[in-house]
């Protein structure tokens, strides 16, 4: 035994023996070092003075229950070290018999994992951090492995679909939609593992209380240590009142389209009826005048047959044309031009010359 324990000091590995009675018996100069104490205020349970003080009750229990059982145990704790700093330590104690067999204590070595348990911490911390981060999202968000079963979701995800994660954790789409859908998923699932990066596409989502969605997934790939694909994130915007607000403006613009048209059929069928009735009129000043002989009296019947030609000519151009709040100037004052003229006696001997601007104006104007 004596050439063991010196053989524990060449090791730099802090080493503890105990009795069969759970109280420590000796410790090598390792764990001296490490404490900055004496031997003789170690012994017995006197090094737990060392330890931290939230972690007593939990290395008691474990170690209790190690020595009742007779079996090895492993304990993690905080452990003061010479300068005042608590250190993290694993302690692995094993149970020791006699030669005979009987049992005489445990004998446990114990290293500084410090370093380690503070890389450890970082990772909960990020997780933590992660975790906090999905479930504040208020967009639904999930996630896969590679071979498509869920191993996370936040709790917009539930809400969504009306699951809790528990009950979805390590499932598939096959098991949680209709097969219909289902084949849908797995096959765009399927298309962005064989083409890693980003996916965008419209579907739809049935909820367990059978609720039908309208959504669009965006999906992207995560890779493993060896940047391979090892599943999925995604997440779903659920457009389905946007989709009803498109419907109800694509039947009201249709709505519109066809009371545009139905105006258009009346407002020609107006303008075609108050043309064919200035056309009656101009025709009967036309008569009126060729039984007058009152020179006055024919020059007036011919300036007011020539005002309803005029608004006779306004009238045949908005029939004929697709818009009916605007005259193009030039055609309409050349045709006027000409539809006068045929009224006057001795117009052979006349020549017009025209030169108007073409310009666009208000119906109303003219």
């Amino acid at each position: 035994m004596n050439c063991f324990m010196k053989g524990t000091e060449q090791l730099r590995l802090a080493v503890w023996m105990s009795g069969p009675d759970k109280l420590c018996t000796w410790f090598n100069n390792p764990w001296l070092e490490f404490t900055g104490r004496k031997i003789e205020q170690e012994l017995g349970d006197g090094w737990m003075e060392s330890l931290h003080p939230d972690d007593k009750e939990s290395c008691l229990a474990i170690y209790n229950h190690g020595f009742d059982a007779r079996e090895p145990f492993t304990l993690e704790y905080r452990l003061r070290r010479s300068d005042g700093e608590y250190r993290w330590i694993i302690d692995r104690g094993h149970p020791r018999y006699s030669s005979s067999g009987v049992f005489e204590g445990y004998i446990g070595s114990c290293l500084d994992i410090t370093e380690r348990k503070m890389v450890e911490f970082k990772h909960v911390e990020q997780m933590n951090f992660v975790s906090t981060l999905l479930h504040t999202i208020p967009l639904p968000v999930f996630y896969k492995d590679r071979e498509g079963r869920y191993i996370g979701c936040n709790s917009a995800f539930e809400n969504f679909i009306h699951i809790k994660f528990e009950d979805v954790k390590g499932k598939t789409v096959f098991d949680l939609s209709p097969r219909d859908i289902a084949e849908k998923y797995y096959e765009m699932d399927e298309a962005l593992f064989n083409n890693p990066g980003t996916q965008r596409y419209e579907w739809i989502v049935k909820s367990l209380k059978g609720d039908l969605r309208f959504v669009i997934f965006n999906k992207a790939t995560f890779n493993d240590h060896a940047g391979r694909a090892a599943g999925l994130i995604g997440v779903i915007l659920d457009i389905t009142d946007q989709k009803a607000y498109e419907e109800k403006i694509t039947n009201l613009l249709n709505e519109k389209d066809f009371l545009l048209k139905e105006k258009e059929i009346l407002l020609k069928e107006v303008h075609h009826r108050i043309k064919n009735n200035m056309s009656t009129i101009s025709s009967l000043l036309h008569l009126q005048s060729d039984t007058v002989d009152d020179p006055a009296a024919v020059a007036a019947l011919n300036d007011a047959r020539a005002r309803v030609l005029s608004m006779m000519i306004i009238y045949d151009k908005l029939y004929r044309s697709a818009d009916f709040r605007n005259i193009e100037v030039r055609d309409y004052l050349v045709n006027l031009i000409y539809e006068i003229f045929a009224t006057f006696p001795g117009r052979k001997n006349i020549n017009i010359k025209h030169d108007v601007d073409d310009f666009i104006l208000d119906s109303k104007v003219l």
